[in-house]
């Protein structure tokens, strides 16, 4: 089950790219993935550690949702 993806393109696109030829982040939510994908964790591994939905997680990244203020906080101590 380790190799479960239900975005399997996405998850094949991110598994070849050279982690350390990434663009460095300009902003949270290019930040959070970053440091999600660099230190090769799931969305969902990082969204059941944090206790929120991964759906939500993935909305930070992307740009469409904001994160609370205690979430940030929360984050920032993960």
């Amino acid at each position: 089950m380790d190799n479960y993806c239900p975005f399997e393109i996405h998850c094949y696109i991110w598994t070849k790219v050279d982690r350390n030829k990434m663009k460095q982040p300009t902003s949270f939510s290019e930040h959070i993935r970053h440091l999600r994908v660099t230190a090769e964790l799931s969305l969902r591994q990082v969204a059941n550690d944090l206790r929120i939905d991964p759906s939500l997680l993935a909305k930070f990244e992307r740009n469409e949702r904001r994160p609370t203020k205690d979430l940030i906080k929360i984050i920032e101590e993960y």
